[in-house]
């Protein structure tokens, strides 16, 4: 089964496995760190590991810690496209079609700290955490999310991306506000997928971008929260639509991030 990339801060134990987990299934023939290991040491595993594998640039030294995070999880998609990472959950529902998957990502969790008591209070509207007791009173707000119910975020997971796909994903009962556009594509070095969400009445119609002129897919993930459209009305159909596909692209996850409609 293939391994799951742990969620960051890594420590370096954590790093080298990661870096040994590459090294196995690539066999890039890069000598992965033994902890303790300087920072350069698995820089020049992890420009191995990126070499043989292709697609992923590695930042030259200094590196900070979340650039080189960043340079392990675009591995992980890489070379296991098939795993989660951290913040992208497993397929929760399927549509029909050939290698099309629609799926929903549950928001994140507050983390229980202390003793494990926490308490929990919707304040204007807001679902608010409060961290554990000290000294007989409720610790500072840890976590807190809008009450108002929001659509889980969606990705379209395709295999074989080609030119000119298109798929019809939902009409929305509600008006649905878009607050996010993001995709990323794996394949050959060349690889680039011009891709476009739209919506209107008509599923078949010509509709109206979310992203004026749609995004490029190429090497590591792309987003954008500057929308053309963001509002889709209620009764609206909505759909992912493919431009002319550059290169050999082997999978594409496609997504869109939602907001609460005031």
């Amino acid at each position: 089964m293939p391994p799951a990339l742990p969620a960051p801060p890594i420590n370096g134990a954590q790093l080298a496995q990661a870096l040994l987990e590459l090294e196995a299934e690539t066999g890039a023939g890069s000598t992965p760190p033994v902890p303790p290991f300087a920072f350069s040491e698995a820089h020049a595993a992890l420009q191995v590991i990126a070499a043989a594998v292709g697609g992923v640039a590695v930042p030259a030294l200094p590196m900070t810690g979340a650039q080189l995070y960043g340079v392990l999880e675009a591995l992980w998609r890489e070379v296991w496209p098939e795993v989660p990472v951290p913040g992208q959950q497993p397929p929760q529902e399927a549509t029909g079609g050939d290698g099309g998957v629609l799926t929903g990502e549950a928001p994140p969790l507050p983390t229980q700290g202390g003793n494990g008591s926490v308490y929990l209070q919707v304040v204007d509207g807001r679902l608010v955490v409060y961290g554990p007791k000290a000294a007989g009173d409720w610790g500072d707000p840890v976590w807190e999310a809008d009450t108002t119910p929001v659509p889980p975020p969606r990705r379209l997971a395709l295999e074989k991306v080609r030119s000119g796909e298109r798929w019809v994903l939902e009409r929305v009962v509600e008006p649905t506000l878009i607050v996010e556009v993001s995709g990323w594509a794996s394949g050959t070095p060349d690889r680039a997928v011009p891709f476009t969400f739209r919506h209107g009445p008509e599923p078949d119609g010509a509709g109206t971008e979310v992203v004026t002129g749609g995004m490029v897919a190429t090497l590591g993930e792309v987003s954008t929260q500057a929308l053309n459209a963001p509002v889709i009305p209620a009764g609206h159909w909505l759909w992912f639509e493919t431009g002319t596909v550059l290169g050999t692209v082997d999978h594409g996850s496609f997504g869109l991030r939602f907001g609460s409609v005031a």
